[in-house]
């Protein structure tokens, strides 16, 4: 113990000297490190944290959405499921205060609270018998909820009125309860608040959760139901399978192959870090090699001398781990400000002891492991050539740094190229032709309650209502409503029947998007018209069916011919009905990355469900009448109807930006680690040739003495920086295109060796290096030959 207190007070008075250095190593220690714990502390809230559930490994669900009444048979029908349950997000409307608000709200169908094994605070939590037609309406609030729309008040048994029907309050469930997947400010049972789905054996809407005692043959039982299932119910269930899969895996599935390439991308920052580190400590080796000597000569050993390097580099290590902690304490709400907040249990993210231990970790590494090779190459001393200041071992020591410097080079371009394709694959997203014409556009939602419009007549009358006064408004060019919004993240299919067609089996029709739209809507988003008309006036209940179909639509199913007069219709509808196709428009993206499929659109006066009550809202403004649309609109909703909430009044443009925040946040953190690992590379080749000029003072005033130019002295010391670079730039090029082809289903119109982005990434790696050594070779290309033949 007094052996390693000596050391660690020599290592503080000997690092409290070099504070250059001391603050360069920490600095670059933290970035490393800190990088690592803010990602680390992303991906152990969303991937490696259990959910927060009992027994959560015990927890399941069904890849696929399932229909309430498949959920509900094979509840019935399943011995191995402890409990099978499904849920859905949910809008409601309530009407407190000076406006009305919406609440985000779940369905729940089936014993969802028991399979998750959660209680509440107060009350009691939904059971199967509140999910019966003919239970009265009850609810399950959030304790945040209660305490503030029910402050002062008893909230159990309280009435709320929510989408125009009086619910019973029978339950709060703690602050700390989410599901899953959405986040919820009450739950309601399936039959009260979505009636109209309960039976509906062709809408795939709910999230499955099940409970599977461990080693129980559940697949096994699942295939076996789903199979009389299909048998019985041929239409709807052909190709019915409940595959299960860990309820973790599900919540997780679309974000975790992001979540870990830039877990990766973090690692080559913090590899680059300890090679700059490793880089740092060999030159302060070389410049302490006299004093290590001396050392050495009074008696040292070899393995004195590495504790005594390996103890400073413990030193720089945690103090770069404190350092790193900070950053991440400081950069977790900064990266969960940006479009972070999307991912699933983000909100459980902390720096907490894991992330904490996990920094620690890191730290010791870097001080142990990374510290260990220079402190072995260092102490290798020749004490007599040290003491006489000669360099036999320099070489060595400039042959491991030289390799470090191309080691940080080649990681930095790996990353660069990470960067440089999620950016070429950004930009093309955004350049891919959306079918219409976002700018000017105003949108929002617009949800009727099931409770007071019960009839379609009762929907198309509001929606008259609030068209006609929309059109009235100074500023608008066109106004339109459609149920399912572009690129808003929602998309509804049906399986449809052509008129004349070769004859499909029942339940095997092919699938086309489908989108309940006014007249206004093509127009409002410039969506053209490519053939036929489009709705108007004469297209009401009473009249002759018709439907607008896309070019995707038309090319598919007519091949070269026109489609305008065929005839077509859904399948799966309540009541079929034939319908003639009287235009056809162009192709619209619902997602970027989509390819554009066959697509149908049906007049919302002629639309014969009551299951459309959801639309939303578009409008075409005039130029600079965005800002007062943006109010008015508000208003003639509430004009239509005054107990209506606003939802989602955003412009066009902020649908497509949102559409986006994936990419863009990937895009945003490997930029962002890319310019770490440059800036750590330049430093690296900086340093590294800064030192080579040092120690070739004296070769370089022999050079000039003997008649060398001060410009071939300069193009020299460039020469070493640059092939460092060069040797960097190709090794790194080489690993960069062998994992390309693992960033595949990242990318979008862009191929993972793709020459433009090599090129950019070669010219920036070109001009950093030139940048990092200008210094010190026109340092050396101004130096006195007298004088630095006086320094030998």
């Amino acid at each position: 113990m007094g052996d390693l207190l000596q050391d660690l007070r020599i290592g503080l008075r000997s690092l409290s000297r070099t504070r250059g250095f001391t603050a360069a190593a920490i600095i670059s220690l933290a970035l490393g490190i800190g990088a690592n714990s803010t990602i680390f502390s992303v991906v152990d809230a969303v991937l490696l944290r259990p959910l927060p559930y009992p027994a959560p490994a015990e927890l399941f669900s069904l890849r696929a959405n399932q229909s309430p009444p498949d959920l509900r048979d094979l509840r019935e029908q399943s011995k191995t499921l402890q409990a099978v349950a499904g849920y859905a997000g949910h809008p409601f409307d309530l009407v407190s205060g000076d406006e009305p608000e919406q609440l985000m709200g779940t369905l729940v169908a089936g014993p969802l609270f028991e399979a998750l094994q959660v209680q509440p605070v107060a009350g009691r939590v939904l059971t199967q018998d509140d999910d019966r037609p003919s239970a009265a309406p009850v609810v399950v609030i959030s304790e945040a909820l209660r305490q503030r729309i029910l402050t002062g008040r008893e909230a159990i048994g309280a009435s709320l009125l929510l989408s125009g029907k009086s619910y019973t309050v029978v339950g709060v469930m703690p602050k700390s309860f989410r599901l899953p997947e959405g986040d919820s400010q009450l739950w309601a049972p399936l039959s009260t608040g979505y009636p109209e789905a309960v039976e509906a054996r062709g809408a795939h809407f709910l999230t499955a959760v099940a409970r599977v005692a461990k080693g129980a043959p559940a697949q096994l039982e699942l295939d076996a139901v789903a199979q009389r299932l299909a048998s019985l119910n041929p239409v709807d269930d052909r190709d019915l399978r409940f595959a299960l899969m860990p309820l973790q895996e599900r919540v997780t599935r679309n974000v975790r192959s992001s979540l870990l390439f830039l877990l990766c991308a973090v690692g080559l920052v913090l590899l680059v870090a300890c090679a700059n580190f490793a880089s740092l400590l060999l030159a302060r080796g070389a410049a302490r090699r006299h004093e290590l000597a001396v050392r050495a000569a009074l008696g040292a050993s070899r393995f004195r001398i590495v504790r005594q390097l390996l103890t400073e580099s413990a030193i720089l290590a945690l103090a770069g781990g404190v350092a790193a902690a900070l950053l991440a304490a400081w950069g977790l709400p900064a990266l969960l400000s940006l479009d972070a907040a999307m991912l699933p249990q983000i909100a459980s993210a902390s720096v907490d002891w894991r992330v904490l231990a996990a920094t620690a970790a890191l730290a010791i590494g870097a001080g142990l492991f990374v510290g260990l090779l220079p402190a072995l190459q260092i102490s290798r001393l020749d004490v007599a050539s040290a003491l006489k200041d000669a360099s036999p071992q320099a070489s060595g020591r400039a042959r491991m740094r030289s390799a470090l410097v191309v080691a940080e080079v080649a990681l930095a371009v790996v990353l660069l190229a990470g960067a440089g394709l999620v950016l070429r694959t950004l930009w093309n997203l955004r350049q891919t032709p959306l079918g219409f014409q976002p700018a000017r556009v105003l949108t929002l939602r617009v949800d009727l309650p099931g409770a007071r419009y019960t009839q379609v007549a009762q929907q198309t009358e509001f929606f008259d209502r609030l068209l006609a006064g929309v059109a009235t408004q100074p500023g608008v060019q066109a106004a339109g409503i459609v149920s399912e919004l572009p690129l808003g993240g929602n998309h509804l299919t049906h399986n449809a029947l052509i008129k004349g067609a070769p004859p499909v089996l029942e339940g095997a029709e092919p699938e086309v998007g489908a989108h309940v739209v006014s007249g206004g809507y093509f127009p409002a988003l410039q969506i053209p018209l490519l053939e036929g008309r489009l709705f108007d006036a004469r297209d009401r209940a009473d009249t002759a069916q018709v439907v607008i179909v896309n070019a995707a639509f038309a090319r598919k199913f007519f091949s070269g011919r026109s489609a305008i007069g065929s005839r077509l219709r859904f399948s799966r509808e309540e009541h079929p009905r034939w319908m003639t196709i009287a235009g056809v428009v162009g192709d619209v993206r619902e997602a970027l990355q989509d390819e554009q499929e066959p697509t149908a659109y049906v007049p919302y006066a002629q639309n014969g469900s009551p299951w459309h009550r959801w639309e939303s809202l578009v409008v075409r403004a005039a130029p600079g009448a965005e800002a007062m649309l943006s109010r008015e609109l508000k208003q003639q909703v509430w004009a239509a109807d005054p107990q209506l909430p606003i939802t989602l009044a955003r412009p066009m443009e902020e649908v497509l930006s949102r559409s986006l925040a994936q990419r863009r946040l990937e895009l945003m953190l490997l930029s962002l680690f890319a310019g770490l690992a440059l800036l750590l590379g330049a430093v690296g080749i900086h340093g590294l040739v800064s030192y080579t000029v040092s120690r070739r003072t004296h070769e370089f005033g022999v050079r000039l003495v003997l008649g060398a130019t001060r410009g071939r002295v300069l193009r020299m010391v460039l020469g070493q920086g640059l092939r460092l670079a060069l040797l960097g730039l190709a090794i790194g090029t080489l690993v960069a295109v062998a994992l390309g082809r693992l960033l595949s289903s990242l990318l979008f119109g862009v191929a993972p060796a793709d020459p433009l982005t090599y090129a950019a990434i070669a010219l920036v790696i070109g001009g950093t290096a030139l940048a990092a050594c200008w210094v010190p070779a026109a340092r050396a290309g101004h130096i006195e030959p007298m004088a630095a033949l006086r320094q030998q």
